[in-house]
């Protein structure tokens, strides 16, 4: 599944293509407001996909959604996340982003991708709450605030932009 936006993309509006790519879905699977794992189900080659959702389209930025995460080496295979960077570098995407829990955020497979993409990479992390008693508790998060933290020093320190998803109340 794949649809196109604008959005604001290197300060310009521009467009940008999100694809869902079919995964075994979240390797945690606990959270207790998703369902994503549910609705996916794994098929065909990742990089394929890619190729097919972009094919025709002139888009700026790539957002890729795996309802899980995408450096979740048991969802999408290091080779494939690898694959996937080199064709986005090769068809000239100015902008990705992927999405991830923090504890698949490792240094040493950060600075190769980044080093394979060589363009603008934005991480995204479905935070929710910065309150520990919330993200244990109320939603079951699997991870603390502190994990967070970790993961948005190595982001940084990387010069990738960090993305935080957080529920707000009405």
């Amino acid at each position: 599944m794949a649809w196109v936006t604008e959005e604001l993309i290197g300060g310009k509006i521009g467009k940008a293509l999100s694809i869902i790519l079919p995964t075994k879905g979240c390797s945690y699977d606990q959270c207790y407001m998703c369902s994503y794992s549910s609705d996916i189900t794994p098929r065909e080659d990742l990089v394929e996909i890619l190729r097919r959702e972009t094919e025709n389209r002139t888009v700026n930025k790539v957002k890729l959604f795996t309802s899980g995460s995408f450096l979740d080496r048991e969802e999408v295979r290091y080779e494939d996340q690898k694959a996937i960077f080199r064709y986005l570098s090769e068809i000239g995407i100015e902008e990705v982003t992927i999405e991830t829990r923090p504890e698949f955020v490792e240094r040493e497979q950060l600075k190769e991708l980044k080093a394979i993409l060589d363009t603008s990479l934005e991480v995204a992390i479905g935070l929710e709450s910065a309150n520990d008693y919330v993200l244990q508790y109320c939603i079951n998060k699997g991870f603390r605030y502190k994990d967070f933290l970790a993961a948005t020093e190595i982001l940084s320190s990387l010069d990738l932009t960090v993305k935080a998803y957080v529920f707000l109340k009405p």
